[in-house]
């Protein structure tokens, strides 16, 4: 029978500093302020996302990003849940895609999910290391904005992340 280890760190040793403040600090707001994030600091986002690592560097994760104020932006609010209006104030919405499938043999890449989880978290900590907050949802609606952006077969839609400064 497998066992599996039981991961506990005493709050002790997370009190004590052992726990990167990135990781302890993080949180996802549900407000936004209005201050809109620089072309320069989603860049920086992205880049460090583009450093986590994936199966046979593969990096099968694509970041749409959606600019507050832009068309765009309005359109992709229409896909959130009702329970998550307030992300339309974020500065940014970026919807997470994994693509399941190698590029190179189209064989089926069952480690693109994690890898692409890998990635969000990347730039979570990033974010958090900036002053910049995220809050990821799954409440949005799947199935129509991929037939809407006539996403590619193997493209799936993972998570909308809310973007921004907190209030």
């Amino acid at each position: 029978m497998l066992k599996f280890a039981q991961l506990s760190a005493s709050l002790q040793d997370v009190q004590a500093g052992f726990m990167l403040s990135e990781i302890k600090e993080r949180w996802s707001p549900r407000a936004f302020a209005s201050e809109k994030l620089t072309e320069a600091q989603i860049e920086l986002l992205l880049e460090s996302a583009r450093w986590a690592p994936s199966c046979m560097n593969e990096q099968p994760w694509r970041f749409l990003v959606f600019e507050r104020g832009t068309e765009a932006h309005e359109k992709a609010v229409t896909y959130l849940n009702g329970g998550n209006y307030w992300a339309q104030e974020a500065s940014h919405l970026i919807l997470v895609c994994a693509h399941t499938r190698f590029a190179a043999s189209g064989q089926p890449n069952r480690h693109a999910y994690y890898d692409t989880g890998a990635a969000v978290m990347a730039l979570t900590l990033q974010a958090q290391h900036m002053g910049i907050y995220l809050h990821q949802m799954g409440g949005f609606d799947v199935e129509q904005l991929t037939r809407d952006l006539n996403f590619p077969e193997h493209a799936h839609p993972v998570a909308m992340v809310a973007v921004g400064f907190k209030s």
